[in-house]
């Protein structure tokens, strides 16, 4: 009796291994697939990420308008997570109400902005230029909390770190590197 317990039990837990195993490689397709989707929307939804206001050839400020019709682009594209988009309102309304207060200087148009969010990069993919060229390496999978962690390595081997989270019966991102809060809210050069 107490061989077939062992015997059942050893069974089980082979199960047990054999469905996580099975299950993490549609969730790793269904993963590519999304960051492919976003990478396809990035380059088709006219989005400007950071509508500055101008006044005399100098950027002064955030268009919130504008900010609220990317934060309903963002929303219907059904991509992206609501943590995500709250991050990114916050993020906006930080540098809005900095710039507004002095904190940030004023920059002329053409230039980059006083401030490490958009500035010089590309903040859906943290790169330069072309968008198309990645790979994905998952770092880390946790099917309790349902969040995957990754980086896409480009050409030149720069890692970028993504993650996402299983919201509404779908995989949606929630935290894009070049959205990140606290990086994104520095005066640019700031350690």
């Amino acid at each position: 009796m107490e061989m077939n317990m062992k015997r059942l039990l050893i069974a089980i837990v082979i199960l047990f291994i054999n469905s996580i195993t099975i299950s993490a490689q549609p969730q790793k397709e269904m993963i590519s697939k999304l960051m492919e989707n976003r990478r396809i929307w990035c380059d088709t939804s006219n989005i400007d990420i950071l509508p500055a206001t101008m006044e005399k050839g100098l950027y002064v400020g955030l268009d919130t308008d504008m900010v609220n019709n990317n934060i309903s682009k963002i929303r219907k594209s059904n991509l992206f997570s609501e943590d995500f988009v709250n991050n990114y309102k916050v993020l906006i309304d930080s540098i809005n109400g900095r710039l507004l207060e002095g904190y940030y200087d004023k920059w002329y148009v053409g230039e980059l902005p006083p401030f490490r969010f958009a500035n010089d990069h590309d903040p859906w993919c943290n790169c330069q230029g072309d968008n198309n060229q990645y790979t994905i390496e998952f770092v880390g999978i946790s099917n309790n909390c349902k969040e995957f962690r990754y980086y896409q390595k480009y050409d030149y081997d720069f890692g970028f770190e993504v993650r996402v989270v299983f919201q509404d019966g779908d995989w949606k991102i929630s935290y894009l590197e070049g959205f990140d809060f606290e990086n994104g809210i520095k005066k640019d050069g700031e350690m």
